[in-house]
């Protein structure tokens, strides 16, 4: 990806995307102090499912945030902010400005948060390209033929980043489209070669890589043309 573009200080109310442009979010969750009085119930319960504290908090801080973010888009407080769910379990806003087309999509992995909103259907994904992982047998599972041919030929020094590279983007892809893995990924073949894209039932989607931390691959997707990239830490 290219420089991003980081804008001044925010108003308490932001502005929405221009069509084709995404704005990034990103958050240290560790360093967010979970609200409880904005989750809704549903999300209150599944944060006191989590095993330790440290999970409980992560994922509280994770939905606060999404939530103060979102509300100044919409122009409401966090508690207001209201999500659908589509068949795969996709969440979408359930409230979104009329014909504004608003969109969020958000990964995160251990502290790392990263959220995109955009107008237009979008996807983002955060990985950790650390964690012990069989690649030969992903590779296999998520790769399309071609793909995974000039993924074996890489040296093996190289696999880790490669591997990871083209998941986050097609992860990303996979969260656009909206259906989880009911879709199988090598049917889905973006390539390795910039600028990514994928054509899909007469829709094309382009993917940009982001440049997130090192070790921490992360790529986002839009349905159509991606003209600008804004990134905030929040």
């Amino acid at each position: 990806m290219g420089p991003a573009n980081h804008p001044p200080a925010t108003p308490a109310t932001l502005t929405l995307p221009e069509p084709g442009d995404i704005h990034l979010w990103r958050a240290d969750l560790d360093a967010i102090e979970p609200d409880l009085a904005c989750l809704n119930d549903e999300e209150r319960a599944r944060a006191a499912r989590f095993r330790t504290a440290e999970l409980t908090h992560r994922f509280a801080a994770g939905r606060t945030r999404l939530r103060q973010v979102l509300a100044r888009y919409l122009g409401c407080t966090p508690a207001k902010v209201k999500f659908s769910y589509n068949p795969f379990g996709r969440p979408e806003l359930a409230h979104a400005p009329p014909g504004s087309n608003l969109d969020f999509n958000l990964s995160h992995t251990e502290n790392h948060f990263l959220l995109a909103v955009a107008r237009g259907r979008v996807g983002v994904d955060i990985e950790l390209s650390t964690r012990e992982t069989d690649l030969t047998g992903l590779a296999r599972q998520v790769m399309s033929p071609d793909e995974l041919r000039t993924f074996e030929a890489l040296p093996d020094p190289e696999r880790t980043a490669a591997f990871f590279a083209l998941w986050t983007a097609k992860e990303a892809i996979i969260k656009v489209l909206g259906t989880g893995f009911s879709r199988d990924a090598r049917t889905l073949q973006i390539g390795w070669t910039e600028p990514l894209s994928l054509t899909d039932a007469g829709r094309t989607y382009r993917v940009r890589r982001v440049d997130y931390a090192p070790g921490v691959p992360a790529a986002v997707a839009l349905e159509g043309v991606v003209e600008n990239i804004r990134e905030t830490q929040s």
